[in-house]
């Protein structure tokens, strides 16, 4: 469903007009409602695959600039790769720190994170388009009536309830915020059956840590893959 669509479901349930109508509550309170119903279960659904929604967004790098800001709305990086190869992530104080050497390369082989910005290493030494890609886990949320939510479609119900549960807080309604909370609760039981976080007997590497790629102590080669666990 559509916002515009999972709008009306919610009016349903808060027993408001159909259409155009609407008595306690605006349009805009039920779009900023549907937002943050849809932030919960983002979050939840998250909790059981913590890759389960990636977004990529390539950027240019400037000469002599090091600092980047992540893109908008990005809740964690996943990795950031340049033209050849992936960089790998360090501690942000370190990374500045051997930028104070001066090094400057047109090849980057290390990022930290400092706030909302990426600091890389070394610094560029001359301006290119598109010279790296972050990957990363976006926030999302819906700004028009034909935008969709972007979960699985038999969890888009459990927006609509986390919705009405914001709105219902306010009224001293007990009885149907008692309802809403134990539908949102009975659809937020069923997201493992929609996103998993690895086949059985693999264990799952979690994303935003430096060694998503890298070596066990075994020497085995891995590298997670949404919720794959791959060999290369």
């Amino acid at each position: 469903m559509n916002r515009g669509a999972l709008r009306e479901e919610l009016k349903a349930v808060l027993q408001e007009p159909a259409g155009e109508e609407y008595d306690l509550w605006s349009k805009p309170q039920l779009n900023a409602y549907l937002n943050m119903g849809l932030a919960e279960m983002e979050a939840a659904i998250l909790e059981v695959d913590s890759a389960a929604f990636v977004a990529e967004d390539s950027f240019g790098v400037t000469e002599g600039i090091q600092l980047y800001a992540v893109p908008l709305g990005c809740m964690s990086i996943l990795r950031v790769t340049g033209a050849t190869a992936r960089l790998r992530r360090r501690d942000e104080g370190e990374i500045q720190r051997e930028n104070l050497g001066g090094t400057r390369a047109d090849t980057f082989s290390k990022y930290g994170i400092l706030g909302r910005y990426i600091r890389i290493c070394p610094i560029p030494a001359t301006s290119v388009a598109n010279a790296l890609t972050i990957t990363y886990v976006p926030t999302l949320t819906m700004a028009a009536d034909e935008d969709t939510p972007g979960i699985h479609p038999n969890l888009e119900r459990g927006i609509v309830m986390a919705a009405a549960q914001i709105a219902l807080q306010a009224t001293g309604d007990k009885d149907m915020l008692g309802t809403v909370m134990i539908q949102k609760s009975e659809i937020l039981k069923t997201i493992p059956k929609y996103y998993r976080p690895a086949q059985d007997g693999v264990r799952w590497i979690r994303p935003d840590y430096d060694e998503i790629d890298g070596d066990d102590p075994a020497g085995f080669d891995f590298s997670v893959r949404g919720d794959q666990l791959v060999s290369r």
